[in-house]
């Protein structure tokens, strides 16, 4: 869920899922798993970022901000993160790590809370939106790829810093796709046009 979601009543998005065939959000945050071939699987892991943000805590509203348990999610991020088996992590979240951008940027929470436990676990990639923007992002000496995906339906002004690998405002989504040890991550623009694409390996 990202900000505007919190504007408004999350429950009802979560519960949406129960009479729609194509809406699923099974909770606030969540995770499965799911085999890429006999050897390799992938654990996906969602969070709900907003209430790690101090900023919606203290602005009016964001009426379910303030029931959320932020220290029960953080809990079980890292009981998750340590029991998972998988040889791929990617973990998604509305608001970025690292960002860019001049709207928002580096969100500061984020790098204090949710970063130390993707290091430590392993995980390769983290996945977020906010910024209207696409971006790559990866930190010399890091093992986490940081990817921006944010122009599905507005883009803004681009920017980039001393992490930054690819940046571009242009209106694309994202598509992954993995085949055993590697994973691929494209954007793709309104005509079909790949815009970016890399590849790395889990290890």
């Amino acid at each position: 869920m990202g900000n505007h979601d919190y504007k408004g009543n999350t429950q009802a998005e979560i519960d949406y899922s129960k009479i729609s065939r194509r809406w699923r959000l099974t909770d606030h945050y969540y995770t499965f798993s799911k085999k890429v071939n006999d050897s390799i699987s992938a654990r996906f892991i969602f969070l709900d970022t907003p209430p790690l943000v101090e900023e919606y805590h203290k602005k009016d509203g964001y009426p379910d901000v303030v029931n959320q348990d932020t220290a029960k999610q953080m809990r079980w991020l890292k009981e998750v993160l340590s029991n998972a088996k998988e040889q791929w992590i990617l973990v998604f979240g509305h608001h970025p790590i690292y960002s860019a951008s001049k709207k928002h940027g580096n969100t500061k929470e984020m790098i204090a809370r949710v970063k130390p436990l993707l290091e430590q676990y392993h995980a390769q990639i983290y996945f977020c939106g906010h910024d209207h923007d696409l971006q790559h992002l990866h930190e010399k000496g890091g093992k986490v790829d940081y990817i921006v995906t944010g122009t599905g339906g507005e883009t803004r002004e681009y920017s980039s810093n001393e992490l930054s690998i690819f940046s571009k405002s242009e209106l694309a989504f994202s598509a992954v796709s993995m085949k055993g040890d590697s994973l691929r991550i494209c954007f793709i623009g309104v005509k079909g046009n790949i815009i970016y694409n890399f590849s790395r390996r889990y290890k």
